[in-house]
């Protein structure tokens, strides 16, 4: 019996030898749920009177990190009070853990002054829409029926009524054949 110890010591070190080089997966496992072609809805606790509406390809939520990731939005929408207040169009868009939306790029469409907000940034400097304060961006184009602004920086309200744009160059259209009313572009009366 011990003349076949060390053979068998020697075969289970060598298993484990073997075993032990084996490459593992690197894979780890990500925490979190990962939905496809559903729609999404956001109450802000920062903004109680707003509810986000989202549809999209995929939503990534992260309860680690408490982010959710929005990829290919199909449809993004705030009410308030039950009335459509703002959409947004991005390809990818975070909700971070305060209910605040980031991404590299958007465009924001505020149907009450028929206006299209097309805000850039970059991964260091996202373009962020704070459910308190409003949306801010390095670089805007914003477009009214009658003049295209530029501006970057840009921080502004909602509502619009607090506005920041800084190096700002505008584009006046005099001779625009539309006007806002009501949230709607309808042809301008003429004078006569």
């Amino acid at each position: 019996m011990l003349k076949y110890s060390p053979v068998v010591l020697a075969v289970i070190v060598l298993l484990g030898v073997i075993v032990a080089l084996i490459p593992r997966g690197t894979t780890e496992a990500s925490s979190g749920v990962v939905l496809r072609g559903v729609s999404l809805k956001l109450y802000p606790a920062a903004d109680q009177q707003a509810e986000w509406r989202f549809e999209a390809d995929t939503i990534t939520a992260d309860p680690e990190s408490g982010e959710t990731t929005i990829d290919r939005l199909r449809r993004g929408e705030r009410f308030v009070s039950g009335k459509l207040d703002t959409e947004v169009r991005t390809d990818r868009l975070t909700i971070d853990a305060s209910d605040n939306l980031r991404s590299t790029s958007a465009r924001l469409y505020i149907p009450a002054q028929c206006l299209t907000v097309s805000i850039s940034g970059t991964d260091a400097q996202p373009v962020v829409i704070d459910q308190q304060t409003g949306f801010s961006g390095p670089r805007a184009r914003i477009q009214y029926p009658d003049a295209i602004f530029t501006a970057g920086p840009v921080q502004a309200s909602f509502d619009l009524k607090q506005v920041n744009f800084q190096n700002t160059s505008l584009q006046a259209n005099l001779d625009s054949t539309e006007q806002c009313v009501n949230g709607k572009l309808v042809p301008r009366r003429t004078n006569q």
